[in-house]
């Protein structure tokens, strides 16, 4: 096959898969960044490293965005979406949910988040030992201007032309979330090879 005709062989199967997406950005980086192109030894491990990197670098944005709002810590933005994608939920889970920090870390960050006046906190009655969190009008009217102002680093970091590219690399990492990340709320492990031992 002479290369001219395997480029429109793949433009052809490209418009007929990305019907929303055809742009001559998106198919060039569809076709010169397929995974069968980019197989190399140790790519996990370079994906690994830049993974956190752009994690870091996303953490960077989302500080400097979210302080446009008035007596705002960027962190209760996450606590904030989880809430509202729940309606209203037990303390102790929305902690778990979140970052995977330690309790008491959570627990001062969800308080000051009440203190603030953006969530409601009740007893729960069907189990009088933990607490049920909603989020106020206050914190509804927030999380929707956090929202805005997340969507600007969302598309700094993460151009809407590939959004095909990234739905596909959020499908990995929502499997990698959905594995690990209930066996580390729900066992702590203190050691690589505890953790490693909970994956076999």
């Amino acid at each position: 096959m002479s290369p001219l005709v395997e480029l429109i062989t793949a433009w052809d199967e490209f418009t007929a898969t990305n019907p929303h997406e055809i742009t001559v950005e998106a198919f060039c980086n569809h076709y010169l960044y397929k995974p069968s192109r980019r197989k190399a030894p140790g790519a996990s491990l370079v994906l690994g490293r830049r993974v956190g990197r752009v994690a870091a670098i996303q953490r960077t944005c989302m500080r400097l965005a979210l302080r446009d709002l008035p007596d705002f810590e960027p962190e209760w933005y996450y606590f904030l979406h989880s809430i509202n994608e729940e309606k209203e939920v037990r303390k102790t889970e929305i902690i778990s949910i979140n970052l995977l920090l330690e309790p008491s870390t959570g627990i001062d960050i969800l308080n000051r988040m009440v203190r603030a006046g953006l969530l409601h906190e009740e007893e729960n009655i069907a189990d009088k030992r933990s607490r049920l969190l909603s989020l106020t009008p206050k914190g509804k009217t927030t999380l929707k201007k956090a929202e805005q102002l997340v969507q600007v680093v969302t598309d700094l970091l993460f151009s809407p032309n590939l959004a095909y590219t990234w739905a596909g690399i959020s499908d990995t990492l929502g499997m990698i979330e959905w594995k690990l990340g209930p066996l580390l709320i729900g066992n702590r492990p203190k050691t690589l090879e505890e953790l490693l031992t909970l994956v076999k």
